[in-house]
């Protein structure tokens, strides 16, 4: 489905494990709930997507445009986001266990209470990133750029 368009009324709970989407042009789409486990979205644009309680397990998501994209409840455990570039995205609540961020760019986005244990957040970009109650047990923090960023009860315990 490479260069694919998916229109703002798309299909909610929409079943795409396993699909093919690299480079798909997706801006807005509507994919609430959506299963979305093993996709992949490398290089895909998800500008301003709904991807509300979507089910990313394992997806290759590598340089994708998230930005804006609302993935509040979302999980994308274990996933690949590797200079994915998620500003201003809102990741509330989201689970990122294991997710591999290295060198995203994490501006403004929104990760309060997101469980972020394991992730690799190596060079990651997050100025600005309000983090309030975040999950970082064991996360890689090295060369990250946390300035400005709201880590107010962040539990980054064993």
């Amino acid at each position: 489905m490479s260069g694919s368009r998916a229109s703002r009324q798309g299909a909610p709970r929409a079943e795409l494990s396993k699909t093919n989407l690299r480079e798909a042009y997706l801006q807005g789409a509507q994919l609430r709930g959506a299963n979305l486990q093993k996709s992949e979205l490398q290089n895909a644009d998800l500008f301003l997507a709904d991807l509300r309680s979507a089910d990313m397990l394992e997806a290759m998501l590598q340089k994708a445009v998230l930005k804006r994209v609302k993935l509040k409840e979302g999980s994308l455990i274990s996933a690949r986001l590797e200079e994915a570039d998620l500003t201003e995205a809102d990741l509330e609540g989201a689970d990122l266990r294991e997710a591999d961020l290295r060198e995203a760019t994490l501006e403004g986005t929104i990760l309060t209470r997101a469980n972020l244990r394991g992730a690799n957040l190596f060079m990651v970009e997050a100025t600005g990133a309000q983090m309030q109650h975040a999950q970082l047990q064991g996360c890689d923090l090295k060369g990250a750029n946390l300035e400005e960023a709201d880590l107010q009860g962040k539990d980054a315990g064993r």
